[in-house]
């Protein structure tokens, strides 16, 4: 009997990647700007800068996802033309 299902485990691991990810994209970002961006969000609550700092963490997600799923959903395609093809020649 497993403790934690394979994929639990692996859900659990993207999870964890994830976070390391967004915690070096925020110190990355920390350092190329020549402000701080915690005192401009909390003392001076600039919202052009919040969203900026959104649309950066959400552009980091959305790279970090196509990244982990890019194997799968091309193994996929990649299956999907076989049959496809097969299908093709099947019918014609």
């Amino acid at each position: 009997m497993l403790l934690f299902p394979e994929g639990l485990a692996l859900s659990l691991a993207y999870v964890v990647l994830g976070l390391a990810l967004l915690i070096v994209a925020k110190i990355v970002k920390d350092l190329t700007t020549p402000y701080s961006i915690d005192e401009e969000l909390t003392s001076k609550d600039n919202r052009a800068l919040a969203l900026s700092v959104a649309g950066y963490y959400l552009g980091v997600t959305a790279i970090f996802v196509g990244a982990a799923t890019g194997a799968e959903l091309a193994e996929a395609s990649r299956a999907e033309l076989r049959s496809n093809a097969g299908l093709y020649h099947a019918v014609h």
